[in-house]
């Protein structure tokens, strides 16, 4: 509706500048003036048909911005939905789509989860252990580097100041494990992760603006709020961890499946909501940014916090009782070792007295047989 509006106004604006100048061109035959010089009288035409018909097209340019911006105030947006971008012919090309809720591609993996379940379930509980004793005791700090992260260097067109990521919240679900391959190296642990991320209560909060008087920045500025939320992510993700599993890189195997709920408003007071172009700018910046920083060989560096596992009272109190009894199976067996070396101490000192006492004997029988020699 928007476009023929728009069509429509440029032809009344062409329409009415026509009749404009040929009524001027055509003023001094129905009123002829009297001892005017002929030149004069057509430059002075032409120069006012110039000035009215530039005054004309600015009128109607003026209202067309005004409809637009009437329309755009009074029309009900919903936020769109944008999926993950597409390889063509080696150029990056968005397909924004309205997505019913049900969400086809999540709901076939889902499915596919299902069908060949019971592999990797251990897997995931153990995830959600992880999540619950790392990531989100530790959320403030993994939130403030994935912001600032975010924050470097995502490009948005002249027209628009930069983009800004004021907020993010993880939500409370941990993503789900499809398959896993690991494998040692000398340096690090490598563990390719196929995996799901859907949560509804994940948020992104973006704020940028818009320059409405370029190139002048900051004279006519309108500010932009924006949110990406109910996100779902089939990634193939790529963990090398340290030997020390202090450190982690994060990187992509290939372009991940991607699709959210974008909503943006304009404005400050009176906000236009869910303007496409914003969407697609936005959604644009993002997907080239996470390609540049996050697709292999490129990837994001975390430092990963000692884990503490908190336990209650009453397992404190058997791991205390497990401790002491294996102490006291410590100290036993050090007794009992003692015991029979001391044991076998005894023995050889025994066996040797005894040999000693033989060898003794043997020699004295020696001495008296050759003393018995010697008298005979």
């Amino acid at each position: 509706m928007n476009r023929t509006l728009f069509y429509l106004i440029i032809l009344a604006a062409i329409a009415t500048v026509y009749l404009v100048i040929f009524s001027f061109l055509n003023y001094e035959d129905v009123h002829p003036q009297q001892n005017v010089n002929p030149v004069v009288s057509t430059t002075v035409q032409y120069t006012r048909a110039f000035f009215v018909s530039i005054f004309i097209v600015l009128f109607f340019c003026m209202v067309g911005l005004v409809l637009l911006l009437v329309y755009l105030l009074a029309r009900s947006a919903q936020p769109e939905h944008f999926r993950g971008m597409i390889e063509k012919n080696g150029q990056t090309s968005y397909r924004n789509v309205i997505i019913t809720p049900n969400r086809p591609s999540s709901t076939f993996v889902k499915a596919k989860e299902a069908a060949g379940s019971g592999d990797v379930s251990w897997l995931n509980i153990i995830v959600r252990r992880v999540a619950e004793e790392v990531i989100y005791k530790n959320a403030t700090k993994l939130r403030d580097e994935i912001i600032s992260f975010l924050n470097t260097g995502i490009e948005l067109p002249d027209i628009m100041g930069p983009l800004v990521v004021s907020d993010l919240n993880f939500g409370a679900e941990p993503p789900k494990v499809q398959t896993i391959v690991a494998k040692q190296t000398i340096d690090e642990l490598i563990v390719d992760v196929d995996l799901i991320y859907e949560d509804k209560d994940t948020t992104l909060a973006l704020k940028t603006s818009v320059n409405v008087n370029t190139p002048i920045v900051g004279w006519l500025v309108l500010p932009i709020s924006a949110s990406v939320h109910d996100i779902f992510m089939h990634l193939k993700l790529r963990l090398s961890f340290s030997i020390d599993l202090r450190r982690v890189h994060v990187s992509l195997l290939e372009q991940p499946d991607f699709d959210a709920t974008f909503s943006n408003e304009l404005g400050d007071r009176s906000t236009i909501r869910n303007i496409p172009y914003i969407t697609d700018v936005i959604n644009r910046a993002i997907f080239t940014k996470v390609r540049e920083i996050l697709l292999e060989p490129n990837h994001l560096t975390f430092e990963l916090p000692p884990l503490e596992i908190s336990l209650s009272s009453k397992e404190k109190v058997e791991r205390k009782e497990v401790h002491i009894v294996r102490e006291v199976q410590k100290e036993k067996s050090k007794k009992h070792s003692h015991q029979v070396k001391d044991d076998l101490s005894s023995s050889s000192s025994s066996s040797s007295s005894s040999s000693d006492s033989e060898s003794n004997s043997d020699k004295d029988k020696q001495k008296l047989k050759k003393r018995k020699s010697r008298r005979k």
